[in-house]
């Protein structure tokens, strides 16, 4: 950038150039596991009777975490088993009664000489019987099952009263305090992360077409434990919804990496080699027209109209409007 003060005026003019405008943009990275769990209980109001774990402690996929109060749902799941196998011991000794009466009636009628009257005796005689047991068997079924429902519905709920890991991990945080308060439902209590395998992990998506697959980039660690310049390249990129992940593009090598740390990558959003272009701080806007001030005869400041191209971090490109050379108004 070319300065020059003009004493007599009191502004500091730039002059017109010919240079590269480039325009970039920093995407923040950050390093964290690729795959974490977000834990929490399905009831809500239920006392937290025990939490199992400690934050950093290593878990395993389906082990016990945390639990809640259970006993007045315990008592009722028992109360409803034992009505359960009354029900089907009543059951079974009506089913038994009818078998025996159905068979007292065919030894009664098998010393009987078997005519069409005797044999239509005998079928009424059996419906009676059937008739008569019908609806003690229909009412035992019925209750059973409306009784095994609400088993499957108890169970289920007491079911919910627990925690589990769904995969193997490292508690990564736990609510302090949880025993003996209560639960609400769906607040997150424990976080189980996966740091087997970590990438980093970008959420600006709307960056996502400057990274094609298997493309190779830098990105840069300021400062801290891990700083430096690293090549990176997308992971997984097709899984990409609502965040972008990348990984080392060489995995070969050791790389010791905190989990939480956090780097840039500069894109390069857009670029003009050698062309007309001023600062971009003298570059104003009306109307959605672009302008400079210039001086005038006699020193006097004046707007003059231009047309851009790219705006670039540092250059505006012009490409109406103003010539190498010229000199525009800095401040």
């Amino acid at each position: 950038m070319i300065l020059e003060q003009e004493e007599e005026t009191n502004y500091t003019l730039v002059a017109v150039t010919v240079t590269d405008v480039v325009l970039t943009h920093k995407i923040r990275c950050e390093y964290r596991q690729v795959n974490d769990e977000r834990l929490s209980f399905a009831l809500d109001g239920k006392e937290i009777a025990k939490i199992y774990v400690e934050k950093g402690d290593t878990v395993t996929r389906g082990q016990l975490l945390a639990e809640l109060v259970t006993e007045s749902i315990d008592a009722d799941i028992e109360s409803l088993q034992n009505q359960i196998k009354r029900n089907q011991l009543l059951l079974k000794h009506v089913n038994e009664n009818q078998d025996m009466d159905i068979r007292m009636l065919n030894q009664q009628y098998a010393s009987n000489e078997e005519t069409a009257e005797s044999k239509q005796a005998k079928a009424d005689a059996l419906e009676a019987v059937r008739r008569q047991y019908r609806y003690q068997i229909e009412d035992y079924q019925d209750a059973l099952e409306v009784e095994n429902m609400r088993l499957k519905n108890l169970q289920a709920e007491k079911a919910k009263a627990y925690i589990y890991a769904g995969m193997d991990g490292t508690v990564s945080y736990l609510k302090e305090g949880l025993e003996g308060t209560y639960s609400k439902a769906g607040e997150v209590v424990l976080k189980v992360i996966d740091d087997s395998h970590s990438v980093f992990i970008s959420k600006e998506m709307e960056y996502k077409d400057y990274f094609p697959d298997q493309k190779t980039f830098e990105m840069m660690i300021s400062f801290g434990q891990g700083a430096g310049t690293y090549e990176l390249v997308p992971y997984q990129r097709d899984t990409w919804e609502e965040e972008m992940y990348f990984t080392f593009a060489d995995e070969t090598e050791d790389f010791e990496m905190e989990v939480g740390r956090t780097g840039e990558v500069t894109l390069n959003l857009g670029e003009r080699n050698q062309v007309l272009a001023v600062p971009g701080e003298v570059v104003h806007e009306a109307d959605k027209k672009s302008y400079v001030y210039v001086l005038g005869d006699g020193g006097v400041r004046e707007v003059q109209w231009i047309t851009t191209g790219l705006h670039g971090d540092s250059y505006v490109e012009v490409t109406e409007g103003l010539k190498e050379g010229d000199k525009v108004i800095l401040k």
